[in-house]
């Protein structure tokens, strides 16, 4: 199913136009901007009062922003595309209270054992609200609409799967296993099933399989790996070593004169956790790997292009 697009309207241009409907009415305790990011924020300490994992909880404020999205266009004029709907609302709803209710519903939805204080703190929000009753009342109507109609669009997005959906643990050569020192589980290896908000497939931006163990690309890189990675090796640059000592957030000192959120390592082969850098060597793009840790992440070569394997 086709998904409709959110992020094709501007956040900040939404704000704006909430922050000057908001301006011409009497002030309340949370204006704008603040009503949206005041139950975001709530969305967050929820999520990490049960505990769950923060990757989920952001899933479960995506969906109390888009129904704050559609309420609040809805009582504005509907001038944008909505996420699921454009309830009908009548002249001189709060957008304020439409936001709050909306809100107020998905957080309803998404952490039932948590009722006594997500109605605590509508309570509070609502009565901070200086519109009149009649307004408070015709915005509840639409941000309740509009939530029942975002939740009905997320039902099975597999937010709510296992922690470890998907995942298979295994051994040998090209498999990940769990590191030292914790040898935790993968982080969120359930969100690859859920449903996206903007487009519909999320394997389109998925990287390319790594080259397989027996290919020759493989054998180079592992080499380099193990050469380039000895904590005594002398061919790496002093830049080198700095680099990877920031990416795995050694400490604070400074490398020659290098990022001076990082220090020179000074652990065995076994230890270090360099990560790769990606260059770009005139028509040639390839990875050049700065360490001994199979898990390696790339970042963008400085020149702004995107190079690929």
């Amino acid at each position: 199913m086709t998904r409709r697009l959110l992020f094709t309207i501007p956040f900040a241009l939404f704000v704006n136009v909430l922050n000057g409907q908001i301006t011409a009415q009497a002030p309340v305790t949370a204006t704008g901007p603040a009503v949206l990011d005041d139950w975001g924020n709530r969305f967050t300490t929820l999520g990490a009062s049960l505990p769950e994992n923060a990757q989920r909880t952001q899933v479960r404020t995506a969906i109390a922003q888009l129904a704050m999205f559609d309420a609040v266009n809805a009582v504005l004029g509907g001038a944008y595309r909505p996420f699921a709907s454009r309830p009908v609302s009548v002249p001189g709803a709060s957008a304020e209270a439409a936001a709050i209710r909306a809100a107020y519903i998905v957080a309803l939805n998404e952490f039932p054992t948590k009722t006594e204080t997500i109605q605590s703190a509508y309570n509070a929000s609502i009565a901070g609200l200086s519109a009149s009753r009649v307004a408070i009342s015709s915005g509840i109507v639409v941000g309740e609409a509009a939530a029942i109609a975002v939740l009905a669009a997320r039902v099975g997005d597999h937010r709510n799967d296992p922690e470890l959906e998907g995942y298979t643990a295994g051994s040998g050569p090209g498999v990940w296993t769990p590191t030292p020192p914790a040898f935790a589980a993968p982080q969120g290896p359930f969100l690859q099933f859920v449903t996206p908000f903007g487009y519909d497939d999320p394997a389109r931006f998925r990287p390319k399989a790594p080259p397989a163990l027996e290919s020759r690309t493989y054998t180079i890189d592992y080499n380099e790996i193990r050469d380039l990675g000895r904590a005594t090796e002398t061919s790496r640059t002093p830049a080198q070593s700095g680099d990877c000592a920031v990416l795995v957030g050694l400490g604070d000192g400074a490398v020659d004169g290098q990022h001076p959120q990082s220090r020179q390592f000074d652990g065995p082969v076994d230890r270090c956790s360099f990560r790769g850098h990606r260059h770009r060597r005139g028509d040639q793009c390839r990875d050049r790997v700065l360490g001994c840790q199979v898990h390696l992440h790339v970042l963008a070569s400085g020149d702004g292009h995107q190079c690929r394997r």
